[in-house]
């Protein structure tokens, strides 16, 4: 099932070429995913389960492969200390977003609060993904809605982590990345 994203603006202020005391600046920027020419695809269910890796799980019931939006969620060990999930995409695609939910049982009321975004080519070099003015996410204030957040700037990435930091009840989560295949061209102003 293919879905279109919607995601709020990004842009930055780019010095060229100065001299002496002229400076040329190019503004480059994005209007939303739907203006990075076609970068609104939900790109986790594109990938097979066994492309869904996690630190750990809680028990068989809550494995990586379930943290899909449309499945019923991952939780970790409850004795981790750092938990991650990850998507293998098996090759570098441009990400825009990430978009998480709660754990989708109705007798459970547990999801992520906050969480952090480490992305790589390599799966042991990690880089992590600021906001803007720190390095954690919000995430969800209920266990079904979902919250969409726009990254800073695309990035191109073959592997995306997600480390729940704080949390309601448990550390549970379902989420999809954004984006779209390769790297998209942004729209210069």
């Amino acid at each position: 099932m293919k879905h279109k994203a919607q995601a709020t603006p990004g842009c930055a202020i780019i010095p060229v070429i100065h001299h002496q005391c002229i400076i040329v600046l190019i503004l480059a920027g994005w209007l939303a995913t739907d203006e990075v020419l076609g970068c609104n695809e939900y790109m986790v269910d594109t990938v097979t389960d066994d492309k869904l890796t996690a630190s750990s799980i809680y028990n068989l019931n809550y494995p990586a492969a379930k943290a899909r939006l449309s499945s019923t969620g991952w939780s970790p060990d409850k004795d981790e200390h750092d938990p991650w999930i990850q998507v293998d995409f098996g090759r570098p695609l441009t990400m825009v977003a990430v978009v998480t939910k709660g754990l989708n049982f109705k007798t459970f009321d547990e999801y992520v609060k906050k969480y952090k975004v480490r992305y790589s080519n390599t799966s042991v070099n990690w880089m992590t993904v600021f906001n803007g003015t720190n390095d954690e996410f919000e995430a969800n204030s209920d266990r079904t809605t979902p919250v969409t957040n726009t990254l800073p700037s695309p990035i191109v990435a073959r592997y995306l982590r997600l480390y729940p930091t704080e949390y309601y009840s448990y550390r549970s989560l379902r989420f999809d990345v954004i984006g779209c295949e390769g790297n998209a061209n942004l729209k210069s102003y």
